[in-house]
């Protein structure tokens, strides 16, 4: 589920909404109804599993894989891991 908000990513909210992958809201009343469809239909994370599996396949810059990014899991942005993980 994306809302379609942000003036600098509104291509990124309606291409994932094309591809299956998100469901796009203009308004923030509508993201509870919005969240219960993405997350009750497993059509959403086939998609999403398929732009994944795109991204992945796409060529990058030169050393841009191994950038170090914030570490999601442990919760703590003061903890980093290598992108080539999963």
């Amino acid at each position: 589920m994306t809302r379609d908000h942000s003036q600098r990513h509104p291509f990124n909210a309606a291409r994932a909404e094309q591809l299956g992958a998100a469901r796009v809201i203009t308004d923030p009343g509508d993201a509870g109804a919005a969240a219960q469809e993405v997350l009750s239909d497993p059509a959403f994370r086939e998609a999403a599993r398929e732009v994944q599996a795109q991204n992945q396949n796409l060529p990058s810059k030169p050393g841009l894989r191994n950038r170090q990014k914030p570490n999601r899991r442990s919760g703590h942005a003061g903890e980093f891991y290598a992108s080539g993980g999963s």
